[in-house]
């Protein structure tokens, strides 16, 4: 039986809601058919390593850490286990404590990847407030030997000063497990385990870029 495709990822599109720091997405038509004889189509991408879903590899945070084209498929492919946070969005209590994601304790397998669902994927626009671990939290997870953390926010980290470092990025990055950022559509996952394909686009030095998620169940 044919396993039930999902697609996790946003659809992008001129101006997608972005960091203020960071360049806007762009898609500009340059050739059009029919036109000065054109019989192509062919738009140009301009955009940032990072919006909309994409991909942290090591080196996003990590000096001399793995880049996009070195970060083995096998950390990317495999299953996943979605931890419902989405009751957070929303409140005054944002901060994921160890306390709460042990609460999983029994569910998080070695190799896993987890999925983190705050509910922040229904506002793409939000930047300011979402659910994010503590970093006691993060280094719990890493200790639990997973292989990718994926999340719905723009971002694992929240509210760090400005010429600061993440300190989750650093703590996941820094072990060298990938992170994704901006996943779409959990409401449309009706299991708690399903297989993650995650396919980062294969650029030479980069430290991150745009990704399409796919989960199976």
């Amino acid at each position: 039986m044919l396993k039930k495709i999902i697609d996790l990822s946003f659809t992008f599109y001129d101006g997608f809601p972005n960091y203020d720091c960071l360049p806007e997405m762009s898609f500009k038509k340059v050739l059009t058919i029919g036109e000065n004889k054109s019989p192509s189509n062919v738009i140009k991408i301009c955009m940032p390593s990072h919006g909309g879903t994409h991909f942290d590899a090591p080196s996003h945070q990590i000096p001399g850490g793995e880049t996009v084209e070195n970060v083995p498929l096998e950390k990317c492919i495999g299953t996943a286990v979605m931890l419902d946070f989405s009751y957070k969005y929303g409140s005054k209590d944002e901060i994921i404590t160890i306390e709460e994601i042990q609460k999983f304790d029994k569910e998080i397998k070695e190799n896993d990847i987890i999925v983190l669902n705050t509910g922040c994927y229904k506002h793409p626009e939000e930047f300011s407030s979402f659910g994010y671990l503590s970093e006691e939290a993060a280094t719990w997870l890493v200790k639990k030997k997973i292989k990718l953390l994926a999340v719905d926010t723009p971002s694992v980290d929240l509210h760090v000063p400005e010429g600061e470092k993440m300190p989750v990025h650093q703590i996941i990055l820094g072990n060298n497990i990938p992170i994704v950022e901006g996943l779409a559509h959990l409401d449309r996952l009706s299991k708690s385990r399903f297989e993650f394909y995650c396919m980062p686009i294969k650029i030479k030095d980069a430290d991150g870029g745009p990704v399409r998620i796919v989960a199976m169940e």
